[in-house]
């Protein structure tokens, strides 16, 4: 089996000793599945066979009632780390059944998870082609009909259009010009139907994707498709705020896939070049082939370090985990995509060829961070909290609080995203500074000046590029702030914490010279994150 990735090794809960992730891990490194996923994505269809064995070996339990946030993050960073279709067929089952977690009622759930049980795919129906991500925007219609709505419109650019049994489907239930805000452009007038597939349901062509080739990336025309009132999850007029809190939550999930993509290109660079001869020895002893090498390790452990991190939150949390879901979204996304940069140059041409599995990876990473709301969507996000975070009085030690986070016991997906509450803010210096990572803790310093001094002076709400260049060095910052947490080993933690850290220094250095910003100096704390990165280690040899 492939060695544990380093999603699981870093888990304050070992996820590897999970007796039914062990069991799906060893159906995807089998050889039949292996050649089936590649043999898939190259003819673009979908992997129905892959699917039916995974299901035979428990699948559907990783979709229960019973399934725990650590499991749903864990199966995406492990799917992710094979296929990325696969990962995306088997997340949007997890992002579907939220809203039944949230909101739905036990016989309602009961009924729902009772078809998961037997075989039953789920997916989520939100975005219209005419709309995209403006959910406010939906144009499908449910019809009170007696005891049903009646159900017309389509669904676009969707994850399951073709597949799925159980479609948890955003539609507008007010009158659009209605008084109390049920028009077009309010929240109030949308809820959640759960829609069986029959007959007046219309599988719409699938798309062929760049990223994700096997998947089913399609749509649904729904014509007059009746659906019994008792398939209403929430009250009427309450699905907006039900699709808001689903995504909340989605969003970590997110960074495990993330992960995954980032854990594969470090297993297929650093296979490569260890096996790669040039001239007599593998070109990993190469000085520049070690500093890619160096560098793709670093943000593999940053990223997965975050996404662990917000796995850990949304378990002990719920709701409250939202600024660390939404900074896991961007950053474990932007990081990835890094890393599989670093792999693309160590392997050179072989990245690019459609026949060697790296080219599918260079697609594939590019999907994550569009999945389920767009780069700006989670640095609008981002930004509002660091606003929030600015307005109010510095913290005492954290350290304690996420000692308490990192020992919660993995619970119930249900009970997990149910859990409301403040969002749990803390400036990433308030923690670094407790644990003696100055350097980290100066750049989060200047951060939260930035901020301040832009709020004071009116200018935050009015410069967009301002909230979203101070949001993406707040994201890189928890990445690295994670990294220090989580990684024992500190060769490995240092370079982690640096390559990452530097980053986000030397972006808040040009972020605060554009707006004029005086935030104090900075160039000693990017140093010094330079530092942490050292040389990477080269074997030496005769021919070297």
């Amino acid at each position: 089996m492939t060695p544990a990735s380093t999603w699981q090794r870093l888990l304050p809960l070992r996820a590897d000793s999970d007796p039914l992730l062990s069991a799906i891990e060893a159906e995807l490194d089998s050889e039949r599945t292996a050649t089936e996923l590649i043999r898939h994505e190259a003819e673009g269809r979908y992997p129905a066979s892959v699917v039916s064995r995974l299901r035979e070996v428990g699948l559907a339990e990783l979709f229960s009632e019973d399934a725990t946030v650590y499991q749903a993050c864990a199966l995406n960073a492990l799917a992710a780390r094979r296929s990325g279709s696969l990962a995306i067929i088997l997340g949007v089952n997890t992002l579907a059944l939220l809203p039944a977690h949230l909101a739905a009622t036990g016989a309602q759930r009961e009924r729902i998870f009772s078809r998961v049980a037997g075989g039953a795919l789920s997916a989520l129906l939100l975005t219209e082609w005419a709309h995209g991500s403006d959910l406010l925007s939906t144009r499908t219609r449910a019809e009170r009909d007696g005891e049903a709505f009646v159900v017309t419109g389509e669904k676009n650019l969707i994850n399951g259009g073709h597949t799925a049994d159980l479609l948890m489907t955003l539609v507008r239930t007010g009158a659009a010009d209605s008084p109390g805000g049920s028009g077009l452009g309010s929240t109030g007038g949308f809820s959640v139907l759960l829609i069986e597939r029959d007959d007046t349901v219309t599988a719409l062509p699938r798309y062929r994707t760049l990223p994700g080739a096997a998947a089913d990336i399609s749509g649904v025309k729904l014509a007059g498709t009746r659906v019994p009132v008792t398939n209403l999850i929430g009250g009427q007029g309450e699905g907006f705020s039900i699709i808001q809190k689903t995504l909340t939550i989605s969003r970590g999930g997110i960074g495990s896939l993330a992960a995954g993509a980032a854990n594969r290109a470090w297993d297929l660079a650093s296979g490569y070049a260890d096996r790669r001869s040039l001239y007599g020895a593998p070109i990993a002893m190469l000085g520049g082939i070690a500093e890619h090498l160096h560098k793709l390790e670093a943000l593999d452990l940053a990223a997965s370090a975050l996404a662990v991190k917000t796995t850990a939150a949304m378990n002990a949390l719920g709701q409250g985990a939202a600024y660390y879901t939404a900074a896991a979204k961007f950053a474990c996304c932007q990081l990835a995509e890094q890393a599989v940069d670093e792999g693309r140059r160590i392997l050179s041409a072989r990245a690019l060829l459609d026949e060697l599995p790296y080219a599918r990876l260079i697609r594939d990473v590019t999907l994550y961070s569009v999945f389920d709301g767009t780069r700006h969507l989670m640095l609008d996000q981002v930004q509002w909290r660091l606003k929030q975070m600015a307005a109010r009085e510095p913290g005492g030690d954290p350290r304690p609080r996420w000692r308490e986070i990192y020992d919660t016991p993995p619970v119930p997906l249900g009970q997990a995203v149910a859990k409301r509450g403040r969002p749990l803010l803390v400036w990433v210096h308030e923690h670094a500074r407790a644990m003696g990572a100055d350097d980290l803790a100066h750049v989060s310093e200047a951060l939260s000046s930035l901020v301040r001094w832009a709020v004071e002076r009116d200018c935050w709400d009015r410069d967009q590029a301002l909230q979203f260049g101070a949001a993406e060095v707040g994201a890189l910052l928890e990445a690295a702030l994670a990294a220090a947490e989580l990684v024992t080993d500190r060769e490995k933690r240092d370079p982690a914490i640096g390559y990452v850290g530097a980053q986000a220094a030397s972006m808040l250095r040009h972020l605060a010279a554009r707006v004029g910003a005086g935030i104090g100096e900075l160039d000693a704390a990017e140093r010094s994150l330079a530092r942490r990165c050292g040389p990477p280690t080269v074997p030496q040899t005769e021919k070297s």
